[in-house]
């Protein structure tokens, strides 16, 4: 009877710690993908460079910033990203492939409009 009422004790333990992790993750301000709520570059979405071009030929980037290989994306603020990326943001964070220059990748895809920043 001991050892009944012990194994119902850890397992509801085992069901707190799971909650409380979740809830961790889950909750704005906490850990994980979901809790980045600094506004910061790990609070933006990742979207993939043949994506950022693809979308930059269509003329829903307006700006593109670069810091080393990182791009930060800028989709115009009457895109609806939300039902093509599913995220409501408009910043997007890709990385440069090794070797490739943003201006001459986006010269020879046609792309014309979309102001570069370098930082």
């Amino acid at each position: 009877m001991i050892f009944t009422r012990l194994g119902y004790l850890i397992i509801l333990v085992i069901i707190v710690v799971a909650a409380g992790a979740i809830a961790y993750v889950v909750w704005p301000g906490g850990g994980g993908s979901g809790g980045a709520s600094n506004g910061g570059a790990a609070s933006r979405p990742v979207i993939a460079f043949d994506d950022v071009i693809n979308y930059s030929k269509f003329g829903v980037i307006d700006q593109i910033s670069v810091k080393g290989s990182v791009l930060t994306a800028h989709f115009r603020d009457d895109f609806d990203t939300k039902s093509r990326t599913g995220s409501d943001s408009h910043d997007y964070t890709s990385a440069l492939p090794s070797g490739q220059d943003l201006a001459a990748v986006l010269q020879t895809a046609g792309v014309q409009g979309v102001k570069i920043v370098n930082q």
